[in-house]
């Protein structure tokens, strides 16, 4: 197949892969039978002409290629970022080795994991490694900041050990206990890339909580003290103990904040276009938008799917076969009144024994004989042998029989039924395409379509397209925002009501991650970071980071101390645990994916204000001498 421009400069070829876009061998193969082709027409013509290649195929090398890109790039900046905020943090060089070697560790076991259950993973799902490297060093700063802050205080190695896991043991097991449940619910997210990524950061996270608690302990005990980096917050205490004294302003400055940033929730976009989050640089996008320009190939296109199952009957294909030549005959129908521009229907190919029946009724009324005999009259007049033409004049005068297209398919036509026919264990199908106005139209035939169901006894139809799935996975991702949430904080609900029993405190607690996630849309809408599927995780993310900042400085709280001195001893590992977070998150802003490049911005933002939550909101929401 092949087609002209209007202006003669374009010649447009129609190529017909054999695999799947998603099988990459057979992608890589066929890239480079594209690039031999070209070579050869080069050299037969000589013309310096301009190649360019769209379609599933294309969009697959583009993505292949940039994915490896990618996947090294912001891999390795969440790594060394993790380490040096980790070194900054911390102050033992010697523990780098350990700490760089676990999260490596860490994240080939869950690929492992990860592709023993998946079988293949995606761009989404893939991106885990840096989401792992950010989340997982947080238990460990925790631990060992701790456990230098008894050593420096002069306590022995052992009982400086044995404090630290007194202390923050609970902690750490609520919060991965929390987060890994936080990303196993997402493994039923109707999104594969989603779903592969919340199961993967979940095994990573179970990984990482006995690794942290059973090896780092062996190599902090013979570490020496650490002479820097081991300080108290002091700032952040003063700071702390200022709106604790100060909670009328500090609430009426905190209140002001909090609604700014909650105006924005209106403007928030929600994007599920798919386009949009196709990579921007792209060569084949640029070739299909020319497509569209040049020779009027729109989109979207529109796909009827009807079907019956097995075990298949004569009966049923019959039903079938009715059924197609009515739901093309009705889409034929519209395109007079401008919402269908083209029908492509197999129907002509595939006649009914009901269409057959009509037709050789109306056969039959014709003037078959009387047709034949001048027909051979005036061949014999004008010098023919009418013998020659005994076979034709023989099928005028007979009456056929009607008989089933699929004993008998009409010669040449496989190549095409090809495309639009599909039998297997499951049953028959058979496709009509057509091209609607615009993606209105196509929403509205569809629900028409739907509507004017069944089409046939046992015959199944759905109705396919671009706007259609985008529709779908809008109100999935408007359903999944929702539930996943309610299920993460109730889940949460249970555990903290295990651990603290003191419904008060849980209360003041659970505040905490509900208006750092209010606040990370608001800000969300005011940055012009838009919602998607991808990045939507984020949020009950944000949510778990906010409740685990909240419980380790709940664990200082034990020590008698108050909400100011619990901020001064913890402040300095919170801000670090942010910071490798949001250097694990943020390098997924490097991404050339506007999906995983959002979700790194997202991310920043929504941990940042959830490190501005805990240090603003427990002074505001306890009064002093309550929090204990």
């Amino acid at each position: 197949e092949y087609l002209f421009s209007r202006d003669a400069q374009r010649l447009l070829l129609v190529v017909q892969p054999a695999a799947s876009g998603y099988e990459l061998p057979a992608v890589e193969e066929l890239a480079r039978a594209f690039s031999r082709a070209e070579q050869a027409a080069r050299s037969l013509t000589g013309i310096p002409a301009e190649v360019g290649v769209t379609g599933a195929f294309a969009y697959a090398v583009e993505d292949a290629t940039m994915m490896r890109g990618d996947l090294v790039r912001y891999t390795l900046v969440a790594l060394g970022g993790v380490l040096i905020v980790f070194l900054f943090a911390v102050g033992q060089v010697r523990l780098l080795p350990l700490i760089g070697f676990h999260l490596v560790l860490g994240s080939l076991v869950t690929l492992a994991a990860g592709l023993w259950i998946f079988g293949r993973l995606d761009v989404i799902s893939l991106s885990f490694a840096a989401i792992f490297y950010g989340l997982a060093v947080d238990a460990a700063i925790h631990l060992a900041m701790h456990f230098e802050g008894c050593r420096r205080a002069g306590t022995g190695g052992e009982e400086s050990l044995r404090a630290t896991y007194r202390l923050l043991l609970s902690p750490v097991l609520v919060a991965s206990l929390t987060t890994a449940a936080a990303f196993g619910l997402l493994g039923f997210a109707s999104l594969t890339g989603i779903a592969q990524l919340g199961v993967l950061s979940a095994v990573g996270i179970a990984w990482n909580a006995f690794g942290t608690l059973v090896v780092l302990p062996a190599f902090l005990l013979p570490a020496r003290a650490s002479a820097s980096f081991v300080r108290p917050a002091a700032g952040l205490g003063r700071t702390v103990g200022a709106l604790e004294r100060n909670r009328r302003r500090g609430g009426a400055l905190v209140c002001a904040f909090l609604a700014f940033l909650l105006l924005g929730i209106p403007r928030v976009i929600v994007e599920t276009d798919l386009f949009a989050l196709r990579p921007a640089d792209s060569q084949a996008a640029r070739v299909q938008d020319e497509l569209e320009t040049e020779f009027g190939l729109t989109d979207p296109h529109g796909s009827v799917m009807l079907s019956v199952s097995s075990p298949l009957t004569p009966d049923k294909e019959e039903a079938l076969l009715v059924a197609v030549e009515r739901v093309s005959a009705y889409l034929e129908a519209r395109i007079p009144g401008g919402g269908i521009r083209s029908v492509t229907s197999p129907a002509i190919l595939l006649p009914s024994l009901e269409a057959q029946r009509a037709r050789i009724r109306h056969w039959r009324e014709l003037p078959r004989a009387e047709t034949a005999s001048r027909m051979e009259e005036e061949l014999a007049r004008a010098g023919f042998a009418p013998a020659a033409f005994s076979t034709g004049l023989a099928n005028l005068r007979d009456v056929p029989l009607a008989i089933s297209p699929w004993s008998a398919p009409l010669p040449g036509t496989a190549e095409i039924l090809g495309h639009h026919l599909r039998r297997d264990a499951e049953g028959l199908a058979v496709l009509v395409s057509f091209t609607p106005r615009d993606a209105d139209a196509l929403e509205e035939e569809a629900r028409l379509l739907e509507e004017r169901a069944p089409w046939g006894d046992g015959v199944r139809l759905r109705v396919a397209g671009r706007p259609l799935l985008e529709r779908e996975l809008g109100r999935a991702f408007a359903d999944e925002a929702v539930l996943f949430p309610v299920l993460i904080f109730g889940f949460t609900l249970v555990v903290l009501l295990t651990v603290e029993r003191d419904p008060r405190r849980v209360a003041g607690l659970l505040a905490v991650p509900v208006l750092t996630v209010l606040a990370t849309v608001g800000a969300a809408g005011w940055l012009a970071i838009p919602l998607n599927p991808a990045n939507g995780i984020i949020l009950p993310l944000v949510a778990g980071i906010a409740l685990d900042d909240g419980l380790f400085l709940r664990a200082h709280l034990r020590e008698g101390s108050s909400l100011a001195v619990a901020m001064s001893r913890a402040g300095r590992a919170l801000v670090a645990t942010t910071g490798t977070t949001v250097v694990g998150f943020g390098a997924l802003a490097l991404s050339r994916y506007p999906a995983l490049a959002h979700m790194g911005e997202l991310a920043a933002v929504g941990l940042g204000l959830a490190f501005f939550a805990v240090m603003v909101l427990p002074p505001l929401l306890f009064r002093p001498g309550s929090q204990s």
